[in-house]
């Protein structure tokens, strides 16, 4: 992406010089220092080349912002993709904690022990309720996310919290569109997490007249200061590894395409990351 925008800026500057070039060339031949029609013929064909090379740089720039346009879409597939994966991955936890717990219950009722069947049915239904309006949004996206960072959160042993005060009846984002945002937020407070002694996310969704908030905390480290803000640009990573830094910043504009906006704040005991969704106008 840098290169891409280097080339751009590298042509500006060698059109630049052609048109202070022909500039000069006609300060001299009205000033009467350069022979008239050996300075016009020069100049004409500095036009010439400056038409080429503008013609020349146009399709230059289209192809360029084609090309990017185009990495920007298998990037979204990419981000598309892992999260189906981990909401199949989700899936497939689930499926083995049924059979696990339905093995269970069998295996007390077959012994002759229905009380204490009944007493793990009961603890079973009373986990389940915990979550009962977490994954009862009116926005199915959301809804199965949120399902499917709650199973690897627990497969992490990682003690993730939601409290979920709204329906979400009004987002401004296509399904993919917020899960894209949601899912790469959450993502880095799991890796925020993963090497620390108390491995907490808190989640909250709430609104306001304007936005729906989704604050995501992870007790992890602070942000250095000098980088927090650079964290949303394209590219721009603390980890060295091919493919990353793109998350944050493909969360940051699809937020600002849509009024919305996206911030992470530096805490006393960890970060706290602020995503504004704007309501839509018909709310």
């Amino acid at each position: 992406m840098k290169e891409k925008f280097m080339s751009i800026i590298v042509y500006i500057v060698v059109l630049l010089l052609l048109l202070a070039l022909i500039n000069f060339g006609y300060y001299y031949i009205f000033t009467g220092v350069m022979d008239y029609n050996t300075g016009l013929v020069g100049l004409i064909v500095m036009d010439v080349v400056l038409l080429l090379f503008a013609i020349y740089g146009i399709i230059m720039i289209r192809n360029i912002f084609k090309m990017i346009e185009t990495e920007n879409e298998h990037m979204i597939r990419e981000i598309n993709y892992k999260n189906l994966e981990e909401i199949n991955k989700s899936l497939r936890v689930q499926r083995h904690d049924f059979l696990n717990n339905i093995q269970v219950i069998y295996g007390l009722l077959s012994i002759n022990m229905p009380d204490e069947a009944m007493k793990y049915i009961q603890e079973m239904f009373t986990e389940l309720k915990k979550f009962e309006n977490i994954f009862k949004t009116k926005d199915i996206a959301v809804n199965a996310l949120l399902n499917s960072k709650y199973s690897i959160a627990k497969i992490k042993n990682i003690d993730m919290r939601f409290d979920v005060r709204s329906q979400l009846e009004y987002l401004d984002l296509m399904p993919h569109e917020i899960t894209q945002i949601l899912g790469n937020v959450i993502d880095n407070a799991i890796e925020a997490v993963e090497g620390e002694e108390e491995k907490i996310i808190y989640i909250k969704v709430y609104e306001d007249e304007i936005y729906y908030h989704f604050d995501v905390y992870n007790k992890g480290p602070n942000i250095p200061e000098e980088i927090r803000y650079n964290i949303f640009d394209y590219g721009f990573s603390t980890k060295q590894k091919e493919g990353r830094g793109v998350g944050l910043y493909i969360a940051n504009s699809l937020l600002s395409a849509k009024g919305g906006k996206i911030e992470a704040v530096n805490l006393d005991d960890g970060v706290e990351f602020r995503i504004y969704v704007k309501k839509t106008s018909s709310c």
